[in-house]
């Protein structure tokens, strides 16, 4: 299993690239994969994730997910770290496709609350549970609070909690909750700034 001190610096979301017809070109995918890593990427830091929303993961089926996902994992194996995004509407979805991951052999999956019919924090945790039940690898939670579901702090310190949580992607409608969050769980996870706001992050403790 991947240890927390890989999981720092640039979290960098693999495009999946379409050919004409919209078909997926994988091998245009591995390509992109195969770039990065020879001009240095992940070789002292760095995280890959594909099929995250930069990776057009509503766009695509659940076996095109899956292909993509097996293309980018088979491409970087052992070069750089990679984490799978498996967001869905359906908790069952998410299940299988992390579940895909593992047996893959990625390094972790990316998990938010489920979106659209939005959840309770009971659910949220379930969730979570769930998939650390069903896994082997880190997850890493991502607090996708515009699509109507916003992870709490308070949330958060229980989700934390769950065995295989090991990052979070963290953002927060509120510039305070976001900054307290950062103080209240950098020394205990690795925490990733999705705000766009590097320098706050790093000084408060974040790692990516």
């Amino acid at each position: 299993m991947i240890s927390e001190e890989r999981i720092r610096g640039p979290v960098v979301p693999i495009l999946t690239i379409f050919k004409d017809d919209l078909t997926l070109d994988l091998d245009a995918i591995r390509s992109n994969v195969r770039h990065l890593l020879d001009s240095g990427f992940g070789r002292r830091a760095g995280v890959m994730l594909a099929v995250g929303a930069g990776g057009e993961f509503p766009s695509l089926s659940v076996e095109e997910r899956k292909l993509v996902a097996e293309a980018v994992v088979s491409e970087a194996r052992g070069r750089a770290p990679v984490f799978i995004g498996v967001q869905h509407t359906d908790p069952r979805v998410i299940l299988d496709l992390a579940e895909h991951s593992d047996s893959l052999g990625a390094d972790g999956v990316q998990v938010s609350p489920t979106f659209y019919y939005q959840p309770t924090e009971e659910d949220v945790l379930e969730l979570f549970s769930t998939i650390s039940d069903s896994v082997d690898i880190p997850i890493m939670v991502y607090n996708t609070y515009w699509e109507g579901f916003n992870i709490s702090v308070d949330l958060l310190e229980k989700i934390v909690e769950i065995e295989n949580i090991r990052c979070v992607k963290w953002s927060s409608p509120s510039f305070y909750e976001y900054k307290k969050g950062l103080r209240k769980f950098a020394g205990r996870i690795p925490m990733i700034d999705n705000t766009a706001s590097p320098l706050t992050s790093h000084v408060l403790g974040g790692r990516g």
